[in-house]
């Protein structure tokens, strides 16, 4: 999936304009700052025009403490001698370094600097493709922060990135061929190799657009925008031999597997101990929706070393019975006790109850679909900088995605690319590869009972929602890594046991509560994502860019609005304006609830014509500080300004009706008022 052009260079005019321009002083500033980069270009190939452009974008580096060594055929053994810099950084001459791309680099290194010593041995930038002639700028990639089981799966980490000087020569030791290249799998092997010498706390990234690598049309060499929809290296055996041999040298037991609509190859860990998984799932008085989730373990799994909790607080005897029975007919461990609902409680109470080394929390409304499920959530699992693995889950009978995934958004933390179809590849493999994430779904998760008890297991304070991701959260606060395994792919019967919380407000009230509670025990991360990059929507997860855009822009028309009397309800609006013409503008504030649900919801105006159909517009924020003190608000996020273009209404005498709609999508919960006539 990419992203429209026109958004694009939306993001660059809200983004990058106003540090384009880099001010004497900052230029001076730059000059007394260290270390010195050694930039090696590689030209080979290149055309002339093209060597001369990348040249004159590092002259115009706004930072000074820099040496371009070009690397030739005849010099590429020998160029690490020639190398003063305290990093290296690898610059194809067929793309662009950004003007601030030095600096930024360099502000990042000094970032923590103690005693003399760096923050970090290793740091990497987002970046872009610009066009042939390099005018044109387009494929954004915004990057997570260090995603470890990702680069397995590809170099995401890119072209631009600052290499310590001294581990760099350690890494080329190691190396058959000592001779740099710009050869993919080269680049590779280096980085692979030279990341087993540095610590993960010790790699940054700048999540600003630094490198503009060129569109020329070839495949080999580098990661191109195909890369989303399945570009392939020329060189991919060669990489796959590079990968296969790092796993050697650190003494990991796995396999390569093909990704094969994303040709890439992903790692499939062995799981040699065979150790003893206990697959915990808590239940109530969902008797067939279970037996369904027994049934398709037994069937579908061929790991053997597994046992099964089931956790019911309070089934009634007639339940009872039937669960009885099935812990005859399936070998289960039945453990009840009537308590209140409290879904971390069961987790806990079946944890106590477990043997296994290994803990898998499953939902009773999940279906296994495939025999090699529960070892490749495993062999990931057993990896010692791993925290909480998931899965990715469908819903019933479909191809749409239910989870892949969860991200901290701002918002809340919502399940990535939900209800959209796995038949598309998503933003440089999201559904395909094993994404690194800040949080997986409680509905599928493993983890270490070693790591489960250091944390300190679920939250009980939290009792219906975001009790997995408080887990999560905290094995992420110790310093593993979550990770979502794409190629375990479930059914979800999502929500069949405890019903839908959009139905019912006392139930919202009671997730909105969670919610903040959620946010207060973690205040280091708050709403912060180090895996879903500041540079993409917040209100949204299929990976849109975040553009704010200004009175000028259009509004999006979201489509049309059957049946609207199911969401008319009451909260405070005003229309301050209604501008009509060629083009319409709509101008107002709005107040529903409290702080917490207006930072939690979207406003969309609502236009309904006399035949009552009715049709939504995106709104674009705006505070109003007027408002907010006016009536005492806690929050100055109340304003919206829409404009509809011409297309999109009815001249003459046909008049509409005017509403607006606010939607929390992370609840499906959508409220609309009307203005009255």
């Amino acid at each position: 999936m990419g992203h429209k052009r026109d958004q694009y260079q939306q993001w660059i005019l809200e983004n990058e304009n106003a540090t384009e321009a880099v001010s004497i002083e900052e230029r001076e500033k730059g000059a007394q700052r260290k270390p010195l980069f050694s930039l090696l270009l590689f030209a080979e190939g290149v055309a002339g025009k093209h060597v001369k452009a990348c040249k004159m974008s590092v002259e115009r580096q706004s930072y000074d403490k820099w040496e371009l060594i070009e690397v030739t055929k005849q010099n590429a053994t020998g160029i690490w001698s020639r190398i003063h810099g305290e990093y290296i950084m690898f610059v194809w001459a067929n793309d662009l370094l950004a003007e601030n791309a030095c600096m930024e680099m360099a502000d990042k290194l000094k970032e923590g600097m103690t005693g003399g010593r760096r923050a970090y041995d290793f740091v990497y930038s987002d970046e872009d493709t610009v066009s042939r002639s390099g005018k044109k700028r387009s494929a954004p990639f915004f990057k997570p922060d260090w995603s470890p089981d990702l680069l397995w799966c590809m170099r995401y980490t890119g072209q631009l990135a600052a290499y310590q000087s001294e581990l760099a020569k350690q890494a080329v030791e190691g190396m058959q061929d000592k001779e740099v290249s710009m050869e993919e799998a080269w680049q590779y092997e280096f980085l692979l190799r030279f990341l087993e010498l540095v610590d993960n706390h010790r790699i940054g990234h700048v999540l600003k657009i630094l490198y503009h690598k060129r569109d020329t049309g070839r495949t080999g060499g580098r990661m191109e925008e195909e890369e989303q929809t399945g570009g392939l290296w020329e060189g991919q055996k060669y990489i796959s031999r590079v990968k296969e041999e790092a796993l050697k040298r650190r003494g990991l037991k796995g396999a390569l597997e093909a990704v094969p609509d994303m040709k890439q190859y992903r790692v499939v860990y062995e799981c040699p101990r065979q150790p003893l998984v206990s697959i915990i799932i808590p239940s109530k008085d969902n008797v067939s929706m279970l037996k369904q989730c027994l049934s398709s373990i037994r069937n579908q799994t061929q790991y053997k070393n597994y046992e099964i909790i089931v956790a019911d607080n309070g089934s009634t005897a007639k339940n009872r019975e039937i669960l009885n029975t099935y812990a005859d007919l399936y070998g289960i461990h039945y453990h009840y006790e009537k308590l209140e609902f409290n879904f971390s409680h069961m987790c806990n109470l079946g944890a106590g109850k477990a043997e296994g080394d290994y803990l898998l929390f499953l939902n009773d409304d999940i279906e296994i679909t495939g025999k090699d499920w529960l070892e490749r959530l495993l062999g990931q699992a057993m990896q010692h900088h791993c925290g909480a693995v998931g899965a990715k889950l469908l819903y019933p009978h479909s191809r749409l995605i239910q989870h892949v995934g969860i991200a901290n958004l701002k918002m809340s933390p919502s399940h990535y690319l939900r209800e959209q179809p796995d038949d598309v590849i998503y933003y440089y493999g999201r559904n395909r590869l094993d994404y690194n994430c800040l949080a997986v779904t409680g509905a599928c998760l493993m983890v270490d009972r070693q790591k489960y008890k250091e944390v300190g297991g679920f939250e009980e304070s939290l009792a219906v929602t975001f009790n997995d991701v408080d887990l999560c959260f905290k094995l992420y606060e110790a310093g593993y890594y979550n990770v979502i395994r794409n190629d375990v792919c479930l059914y979800h019967h999502e929500s069949v046991s405890r019903g839908l919380d959009t139905f019912d407000e006392g139930k919202m009230l009671r997730m909105t509560a969670e919610r903040e509670n959620l946010l207060k025990r973690h205040p280091g991360i708050g709403k912060k994502d180090p895996f879903y990059s500041v540079h993409l929507t917040q209100d949204k997860t299929d990976f849109r860019l975040h553009v704010d855009g200004d009175l000028r822009k259009v509004s999006e028309c979201m489509g049309s609005l059957e049946h609207p009397e199911r969401y008319e309800a009451d909260f405070a609006l005003h229309i301050d304006a209604v501008v009509p013409g060629t083009e319409m503008f709509i101008r107002g504030w709005y107040y529903w609830k409290n702080d917490v649900w207006m930072r939690c919801s979207r406003a969309y105006v609502v236009l309904k014509d006399r035949q009552g159909r009715c049709i939504y517009y995106e709104t674009h924020p705006q505070d109003r500080e007027d408002v907010a003190k006016a009536l005492k608000l806690g929050t100055a996020e109340c304003g919206f300004i829409c404009r509809i273009p011409r297309e999109g209404v009815e001249t003459g005498e046909t008049g509409y009706q005017i509403g607006l709609l606010l939607s929390v999508p992370w609840l499906g919960l959508k409220k609309l008022k009307w203005v009255r006539a």
